[in-house]
């Protein structure tokens, strides 16, 4: 009996985090993707693979610190409705393999800011640069109680040396809610729209602990625009946080994709010849998050 209620009291200090105030956070995030593709058309079958990296580094400061928030460590900023600034930047490299080998690069950067007034209503701003296109992006996001809020960001991408210009209007919720002093749920749900493109994509929660958390992850893509592409992602990922300063999450997902093209020929019965593009491959990504 003793041995009992001394591992409950020994759990509960564990599972309950140990806030200290932090203002500064850098978020890291690691991915790889690998995929094969199989491309068949009238005069076309054969496979290729692809493999691709993205790094992602983010720095954020927030205008007052955060502490003691009730509710899941990886989610305090959230929570305590913080207004901030931050500066992004990312680096992708990819390499096709199919009857040649090509490789690309590509970085972009971005400059955020989001203020929350005690209203609950917040405003939100982007600036970013890609090799191709200039983004310029505005938002408004309201909580609609402590826990929740819904956002909805607009976006121009602005094309240089002969790239088009896009669009995007972009509506999240999200919200967590509080089970008692350990657990919680939390969800988000985005839908995007980017020209002749469609995006869903949700995410469910549940945290064993404020420390330590499970969830899923699903997007769907339904885009006309070069391609006729159909894309399903479904993934699952665990969240720790080694203490309220730093926080590991590992995600594993599973792509697929469907592409439909229009090729610049003939067949024989003198119909506009196509090409099926079926794509699936496993991504893994590492985030970490250290608040200082």
């Amino acid at each position: 009996m003793k041995k009992t209620k001394l591992f409950s009291l020994l759990f509960t200090i564990y599972a309950l985090p140990a806030y200290a105030d932090y203002q500064y956070e850098i978020t890291t995030i690691l991915e790889s993707e690998r995929a094969t593709t199989d491309q068949r058309s009238i005069l076309t079958n054969r496979k290729s693979k692809s493999e691709e990296t993205n790094v992602i580094v983010e720095s954020t400061y927030y205008f007052s610190p955060i502490g003691d928030v009730a509710g899941p460590i990886k989610e305090a900023s959230f929570l305590s409705q913080a207004s901030s600034v931050s500066i992004l930047g990312g680096y992708r490299e990819a390499e096709y393999k199919g009857p040649t080998i090509s490789r690309s690069y590509s970085n972009e950067y971005h400059l955020k800011a989001n203020v929350n007034f005690d209203s609950g209503i917040g405003v939100s701003t982007t600036i970013g640069k890609t090799e191709n296109r200039d983004i310029r992006g505005i938002g408004l996001n309201y909580y609609l109680t402590d826990n929740s809020s819904l956002a909805v960001f607009y976006t121009d991408y602005l094309g240089k040396s002969g790239y088009s210009n896009l669009h995007s209007v972009e509506a999240t919720f999200k919200a967590v809610f509080l089970l008692d002093e350990l657990r919680a749920w939390a969800t988000q749900i985005t839908l995007l729209e980017l020209n002749r493109s469609e995006t869903f994509a949700g995410n469910l929660a549940y945290y064993f602990s404020p420390k330590t958390g499970a969830y899923i992850d699903v997007t769907f893509i339904d885009s006309n625009d070069f391609l006729d592409t159909r894309q399903k992602t479904i993934g699952m990922g665990l969240t720790y946080a080694l203490s309220e300063k730093i926080i590991f999450d590992l995600k594993i997902a599973n792509n697929d994709y469907d592409n439909f093209a229009q090729e610049g020929f003939f067949n024989s019965l003198g119909e506009p010849s196509s090409t099926i593009l079926d794509s699936s491959g496993n991504t893994i990504q590492l985030e970490t998050r250290l608040r200082l």
